[in-house]
């Protein structure tokens, strides 16, 4: 059962911390390092709308099982506690960045805008791939994290996120609006089988010290100090390690 406490309890509080935006920083790195993106119970999710849930249940499984979820569970949990908390904040929507250079449909990916204390932030735990591991100011120009850069852009009516590891260019990570997002507002996308195409191919992502990890099938890519190293995990032995270490009975 979903309980801000409980909640807490898991991220590693012992009582609830203020409102601010330190609190903000803290939680969001906290969640993405304690509770997984993982694609891999995703048919249990509702095929006419993924954003249709039971939170108790959702937060059981997500959190609690350490079983991890993905962008819809997994921001629609985080906005529950942030609002529960007392931040204010909104819960938006847009589209992934995916090969062929074109965006998914508006809405599909979720996160929040959270207004704090000296302005506006964006919040998300349950983005895939390579991104932010803490709050993005909602401004113009270059962020740092550990290494890695970010910055906002404006295209076609949207807010475009971009990030650069050292090295490389900068790519695409999803586009949003500002428009406040209800659940019914994924009435639809994936036309019925979203639940299974984000199930027939197990994509995993968490926050580690430094940077942070992702794992599609076995395509792994550490990011550490900005530095991204990928590899293709083609011993078994190789791949449960990479899981061992970086997966499992880390919750």
């Amino acid at each position: 059962m979903f309980t801000v406490d409980k909640y807490l309890q898991h991220l590693g509080y012992e009582e609830p911390p203020p409102p601010t935006l330190a609190t903000l920083r803290e939680l969001h790195l906290r969640h993405l390092s304690r509770v997984q993106y993982d694609t891999r119970y995703a048919g249990r999710l509702n095929p006419v709308n993924m954003a249709d849930m039971d939170l108790d249940e959702t937060f059981d499984n997500v959190v609690l099982a350490a079983e991890g979820g993905m962008c819809l569970q997994l921001n629609t949990l985080f906005d529950r506690l942030l609002t529960g908390l007392g931040f204010r904040s909104t819960v938006v929507g847009g589209g992934t960045w995916i090969p062929g250079n074109v965006f998914c449909p508006d809405p599909e990916h979720m996160l929040m805008v959270v207004d704090v204390e000296d302005g506006s932030w964006l919040a998300d735990v349950g983005h895939a791939g390579i991104s932010f591991t803490e709050p993005l100011r909602f401004a113009p120009g270059v962020q740092q994290q550990n290494g890695c850069e970010f910055r906002l852009l404006e295209q076609d009516g949207y807010h475009v996120v971009q990030t650069r590891t050292k090295g490389r260019d900068w790519r695409m990570t999803f586009r949003f609006t500002t428009q406040a997002r209800v659940a019914e507002d994924w009435t639809g996308v994936g036309d019925g089988g979203g639940p299974a195409l984000m199930a027939s191919v197990r994509r995993r992502r968490r926050a580690v010290p430094g940077g942070q990890v992702t794992m599609t099938r076995n395509l792994f890519t550490l990011v550490e100090d900005g530095v991204e190293h990928t590899r293709l995990l083609r011993d078994p032995a190789e791949e449960r390690d990479v899981i061992d270490t970086y997966w499992e009975g880390r919750a």
